[in-house]
């Protein structure tokens, strides 16, 4: 018996369903309270992500109860990595807006949701490399999947030290753009991010070409799990969409961003313009 399979496998895998749940319980209020917050940009992406969290993490959790497959824990763990990033935002929006709730550490846990959206992306990445079966085209995918680890988890961590500023909703909201608390100002770090994030895209790249080769070489049915997996991808609204949007340039990341002075609003042209306010953590 597997690492993959058994009932403690069952339970970790219930459990990260239950907890995807009662964190979506928990972003979704928040995210009624700061939807006037919101740009017309981020609001109903932003509310779409924690519906489409859920969807991830029961269908995860379907795949491993029938066919103990690691596509189903990739998906559950995307799942709650989407109601992650939507929560951290929302949190850390709901204290720093003017008259907000008292929430403890909301720049620092902002701060995490472009980290976090990063993880879930390079998650997604590795997703279509062993997409439908589980594992990979051939052993000699390995080299690629090690040197995407390794770059991908790289990129988490600059992504939480390096970017000046923090823009919220992550990815790339506008609503609120506040100075990263974490940031360490390294241009040696930051060329490492931007280098990390290149290799990423090549091996997301190189992950795409492995599902053509499969769909080229499958039989009906397996063709038919590649255009979901196509679709699901392309869900409009879900961060994952939305993130594989973004340039992975320097500007696309805030490198050469100044620091913002303080926490700023985005002004729509359809409300007032929003009040000024520094971060109350």
């Amino acid at each position: 018996m597997g690492p993959w399979r058994g009932p403690r496998s069952d339970g970790f895998a219930n459990g990260i369903f239950w907890a995807t749940v009662a964190l979506a319980v928990v972003a979704l209020p928040l995210t009624i309270y700061v939807w006037a917050d919101l740009a017309a940009v981020d609001a109903y992406p932003t509310l779409f992500s924690i519906f489409s969290g859920v969807l991830y993490a029961a269908l995860g959790a379907l795949i491993l109860r029938r066919a103990r497959n690691r596509v189903g824990w990739i998906l559950e763990l995307s799942g709650l990595a989407a109601i992650l990033v939507t929560l951290v935002s929302v949190y850390a929006m709901a204290a720093m807006r003017p008259g907000g709730l008292r929430l403890p550490g909301a720049s620092s846990v902002g701060a995490l949701a472009e980290p976090v959206f990063s993880a879930m992306l390079i998650s997604l990445a590795f997703l279509v490399l062993i997409f439908p079966t589980g594992t990979l085209p051939s052993p000699r995918w390995q080299p690629i999947v090690w040197i995407g680890a390794m770059a991908g988890a790289a990129t988490v961590v600059l992504m939480t030290i390096v970017p000046a500023n923090q823009p919220l909703p992550a990815p790339g909201g506008i609503s609120l753009v506040y100075p990263n608390p974490f940031r360490v100002d390294s241009a040696l770090l930051s060329g490492a991010l931007v280098v990390a994030i290149w290799i990423v895209a090549f091996v997301a790249v190189a992950a795409f070409a492995s599902l053509v080769l499969r769909y080229r070489s499958g039989g009906r049915e397996e063709r038919q799990q590649l255009k979901w997996l196509a679709l699901m991808i392309a869900q409009p609204g879900h961060p994952a969409s939305r993130g594989l949007s973004r340039s992975v340039s320097a500007d696309a990341i805030g490198l050469h961003s100044p620091p913002a002075s303080s926490s700023a609003w985005h002004r729509s042209s359809s409300s007032e313009s929003r009040p000024r306010s520094r971060s109350r953590s």
